[in-house]
């Protein structure tokens, strides 16, 4: 029988905890989705609750800060993640406009939908690169890009398990 060394047993280790952390976070993905239905707004302030705790414990998990990088990084993610709640808000509002009225979509409200989600995509671009330059600033770019491969890995799986549960406009 083949004795794991300690580097091997930790990374196992990691990889175990990292496949937990991902499954809790792809149940809280579901969530949102189902927020898109949701009509109270404690329902989508919980969800979103559960879905940052999570988020918190991936962020800390994949960037394996020592305690001075957590104590920069913290309070500048935390404007990050309030800026960005606020096009998020935005997004789920518009998402749930169109689950409302695709079946009936007029000419002008598809071309305002589209508008709109060209306008949140160029938000969080412009929010993506404030924040880029303030973790750089407070700690390195190359932190600054690890961060940012793990926030756009997220968002696309975010983006992606939404559009596979969002109805397809199919008159037009």
């Amino acid at each position: 029988m083949k004795i794991l060394n300690i580097q091997t047993k930790n990374n196992l280790n990691k990889t175990i905890h990292m496949k937990a952390l991902l499954i809790r976070t792809i149940i809280i993905l579901l969530g949102i989705t189902a927020s898109l239905n949701a009509q109270n707004k404690t329902e989508i302030e919980i969800l979103r609750a559960r879905f940052n705790a999570e988020k918190v414990d991936l962020i800390s998990y994949f960037m394996g800060f020592t305690e001075e990088e957590g104590e920069l990084f913290w309070p500048i993610y935390k404007e990050y993640e309030r800026e960005h709640s606020q096009i998020s808000d935005n997004r789920i509002k518009l998402l749930q406009q169109y689950v409302n009225y695709y079946e009936d979509l007029t000419s002008d409200q598809a071309q305002f939908w589209v508008k709109e989600v060209f306008k949140m995509q160029q938000q969080e671009m412009d929010l993506n690169k404030k924040y880029y330059k303030k973790f750089a600033k407070a700690l390195t770019p190359q932190f600054s890009l690890r961060f940012y491969q793990f926030e756009s890995a997220l968002q696309i799986e975010i983006r992606n398990e939404i559009m596979k549960n969002l109805p397809l406009l199919e008159n037009y």
